[in-house]
C-alpha cells in the first residue's frame, strides 16, 4: 500500500511539475510580432490561394496539406 501511494504522489507530482513549467513559459514568453505578408516577402495573392485550397480541403473532410 505504501509503495502505491508513493509511485501516486511520484506520478502526480510531475505532472504538477510540468503544467506549471508549460504555464510559465507561456505567461513570460513575448508575443510574436504582426506584419503584412509584403513586408516579409510573402505574396498575398499566393497565401489567398493557399488559404482557399486549404479550406476546400476542410470543407470535404480532408487533412489539409496532405
Amino acid at each position: 500500500m505504501k509503495n502505491r501511494f508513493h509511485v501516486l504522489f511520484i506520478k502526480y507530482g510531475l505532472l504538477l511539475t510540468l503544467a506549471f513549467a508549460l504555464i510559465s513559459a507561456n505567461i513570460w514568453a513575448d508575443s510574436l510580432p504582426r506584419a503584412r505578408p509584403e513586408e516579409v516577402g510573402l505574396s498575398p495573392q499566393r497565401l489567398e490561394r493557399i488559404t482557399k485550397v486549404l479550406s476546400k480541403d476542410v470543407e470535404q473532410g480532408r487533412v489539409p496539406g496532405l
